[in-house]
């Protein structure tokens, strides 16, 4: 059950050291890695915004599915490691991390994430396959977005104490 953001928040300023400028730095890094990774895939299609068939040529088409397949990869290991960041962080910051709430939510947060991540990029990549390069793009850019927005405003904001 996900609790609201304002419990974790009072949980975590009852039980739990503010986390160090550095580790505050770099997660706010790897969030803008993880944001500039998802605007870098949306500019590799100049059809975006429109139709969802590609039209490009087929160097230009090889090149789009070649990057989709590779996002696949190096989004999914930069998102990995980023969790592992924030989990170490707050196991640094929280006493008992392993009992606390926040914590097992936020890390079980982090694997369905990265499951609904597979999910999407693996419709993604069929879609690539088929011809449909641009509606692969703009399945996973809108989609991870959404997914990467929402725990970011459910979880991250709290480890930030953004408000």
């Amino acid at each position: 059950m996900l609790l609201q953001s304002g419990v974790y928040m009072l949980q975590l300023d009852q039980n739990s050291s503010a986390i160090s400028a550095a580790d505050r730095l770099l997660v706010e890094q790897e969030h803008f890695r993880l944001e500039a990774f998802l605007h870098d895939l949306r500019g590799t299609c100049s059809k975006l915004g429109a139709a969802l068939d590609c039209g490009c040529d087929k160097e230009q088409m090889a090149c789009c599915q070649g990057r989709v397949a590779s996002f696949y990869y190096d989004f999914l290991d930069l998102a990995a490691t980023h969790f592992d960041n924030e989990e170490n962080i707050m196991r640094a910051s929280l006493p008992a991390a392993d009992d606390d709430v926040y914590f097992q939510s936020h890390q079980q947060a982090h694997a369905r994430l990265l499951r609904e991540v597979q999910a999407s990029m693996r419709q993604a990549l069929a879609l690539s396959k088929q011809g449909k390069t641009a509606a692969a793009i703009q399945l996973l850019y809108r989609q991870i977005s959404a997914m990467f927005g929402e725990h970011g405003h459910a979880y991250d904001a709290v480890l930030l104490r953004i408000t």
